[in-house]
C-alpha cells in the first residue's frame, strides 16, 4: 500500500501543476524495500525505524502503510509530532485503540484521513450523484459485496494479515470496511441493522 500510495503522490505531481508533493523520508523494516522505494519514487532518506520519519522535521505528512497492529503507535506519534496523518484502514485492532488515536489528533490539532480508496472510484461517485439527485427515488436497503481472492490459495505463505493477534479485525477490518464505507458515502444514512452470512471457505 505505501507504493500505491507513493503512485497516487506521483499522479497528483503530474495532474495538478500547482501541487508539488516532495518525497522526504520512506521507512521499512526491510531496508532493501526501503532503497527500493526511494530509487522508484525519489525519497530523499531511507531509515528501518518509522521514529526518524516522524521526528523528522521536514516531514509534514505521515503515511501510515503498516501492519494494523502498529497503526496506534504509529498516528499517536505523529499528531504528538504535529504530523499530518493518512492512515490506511482498519484505523485501530480494537475500538480503545481507536478513540486514543482521535483523541492524540484532536489535541495535536492535525489532519487525518483514514483511507478508503473506493469511494474515489468513477462508478462509485456516480452511484452517489445519482442518489443525490433524487432519480432513483428514496434507498430502502443497501447491499454491498466485495469480493476478494488474493488469499484464497492455500500455497500461499501466511503473514501478519492471516493472525488474529496482528490483524484484529481479519476479513471484517480488512474488506467488509469498504463496504461500510460505501454505503455511509452512497446513501449517507446511519446503518440500523445488517443482516450477513458468515463462511470460511479456506481455514
Amino acid at each position: 500500500m505505501g507504493s500505491f500510495h507513493s503512485i497516487g503522490l506521483n499522479n497528483v505531481r503530474q495532474a495538478y501543476h500547482d501541487v508539488e508533493p516532495v518525497f522526504e523520508h520512506v521507512a521499512d523494516i526491510n531496508e532493501a524495500a526501503a532503497k527500493l522505494a526511494a530509487k522508484r519514487f525519489g525519497y530523499k532518506k531511507v531509515s528501518t525505524d518509522w521514529h526518524e520519519v516522524v521526528n523528522d522535521s521536514e516531514v509534514e505528512l505521515i503515511i501510515i502503510a503498516t501492519p494494523n497492529l502498529t497503526h496506534t503507535e504509529i498516528a499517536i506519534a505523529a499528531a504528538e509530532a504535529g504530523k499530518h496523518i493518512l492512515c490506511e484502514k482498519p484505523m485501530a485492532n480494537t475500538l480503545a485503540e481507536g478513540k486514543m488515536m482521535v483523541d492524540a489528533i484532536k489535541k495535536a490539532g492535525v489532519k487525518s484521513l483514514v483511507d478508503f480508496i473506493y469511494t474515489k472510484c468513477p462508478a462509485n461517485v456516480l452511484a452517489k450523484e445519482l442518489m443525490d439527485s433524487g432519480k432513483l427515488g428514496d434507498f430502502v436497503t443497501f447491499r454491498g459485496e466485495f469480493d476478494c481472492s488474493y488469499c484464497a490459495d492455500p500455497n500461499t505463505p501466511a503473514t501478519w494479515r492471516q493472525l488474529a493477534a496482528t490483524a484484529g479485525t481479519g476479513a471484517l477490518g480488512d474488506l467488509t470496511a469498504h463496504v461500510v464505507s460505501l454505503s455511509h458515502m452512497i446513501v449517507g444514512k446511519k446503518i440500523v441493522e445488517v443482516f450477513a452470512s458468515w463462511d470460511t471457505p479456506y481455514k
